[in-house]
């Protein structure tokens, strides 16, 4: 019977659970120098697995004349006496005679021979261990780790859950903000036509932006599985090819819209939204010190703001 260890290593805990491949009675494991009782086990270290194997020694005595046998040698002197003397064997393998004198001849050989036994404990040796890296924590809030993890060690399920649905509606979101829309919620794909504005039900395969409804230019297809189960690496991977796909199908769209995506104007709003606090923030230091009244400074700070408001705006509305 195998002797084999199998374990899971739950790389961001570093530790391992091991379990036992098959059910070697003859065989007793140690973590160090501690009997291992309960499986599975948790560990920090396959290192200290070992095992060691109790048999039993059978041997045989001629009480006759002293002599001491091993098992095996005394099956053989059975074998060539049955050789001799039988004349057949039974369905249960006994030797059968043909006369008196054969199996008294067999009896008088065979009979002086009496067993026993020894029980012995081999020392311990190292025993191998195989492994299946395993974390808990993916990294991703939108890859899951399975529920029930024993459950899936038990039956060889180490599969992970990629919530995809979810993803790319948090994908989308992400991009259009970056793109400068706003969200509209269920609105219809007409009400968006050359605006920066987008919107989506619940169902986020109903998303509308550029005057159409846009899922299936952003992923190619608008037959995707809710979720999506494989290995950890696969996982990963689909995640990334669908945020590349969303984010350059949907600059494909904005650009057929609007144009070119012209990060220098952004950089220049982000310069003046910068210069304009920097202004706020002096107005107030200026109207504290010369102990203006507080509706003046107010006012002051308010006058500031709305500039800003309508650089945002004017942007915002503009073609880039």
């Amino acid at each position: 019977m195998s002797t084999k260890l199998k374990a899971i290593h739950f790389t961001d805990l570093n530790s391992y659970k091991v379990t036992k491949e098959g059910n070697n009675y003859k065989a007793t494991y140690f973590y160090g120098d501690k009997k291992v009782t309960k499986w599975p086990t948790f560990v920090t270290d396959l290192t200290k697995f070992s095992v060691s194997f109790t048999t039993e020694v059978i041997s045989y005595t001629n009480t006759e004349t002293g002599e001491s046998i091993t098992r095996e040698r005394f099956v053989e002197i059975k074998q060539d006496l049955v050789d001799k003397y039988a004349a057949d064997t039974d369905e249960c393998g006994y030797p059968t005679f043909d006369s008196l004198d054969n199996e008294y001849a067999y009896r008088k050989a065979i009979d002086p021979y009496s067993s026993s036994s020894e029980t012995v404990v081999s020392e311990p040796e190292p025993v191998p261990v195989e492994v299946e890296a395993y974390s808990v924590s993916t990294g991703n809030p939108f890859i899951e780790s399975p529920l029930f993890i024993d459950s899936a060690i038990k039956h060889g399920n180490l599969v992970y859950t990629y919530k995809r649905m979810e993803a790319i509606r948090t994908v989308i979101t992400e991009e259009f903000k970056k793109l400068g829309f706003t969200y509209k919620g269920d609105i219809s794909y007409s009400a968006t036509a050359n605006k920066r504005i987008w919107g989506c039900g619940s169902d986020i395969k109903y998303c509308t932006a550029f005057g159409h409804y846009i899922f299936k230019t952003l992923l190619g297809t608008d037959r995707i599985s809710t979720v999506s189960t494989g290995s950890l690496e696969d996982m990963r991977a689909a995640y990334e090819h669908d945020k590349k796909l969303i984010s350059s199908n949907l600059m494909t769209l904005y650009k057929a819209t609007f144009g070119e995506f012209d990060t220098e104007a952004i950089n220049r709003l982000i310069v003046d939204t910068f210069n304009l606090v920097n202004s706020a923030q002096k107005r107030i230091r200026f109207a504290t010190g010369k102990r203006k009244s507080d509706r003046e400074a107010v006012q002051e700070v308010r006058s500031t703001l709305n500039t800003l408001s309508s650089k945002l705006t004017s942007f915002l509305n503009s073609d880039n």
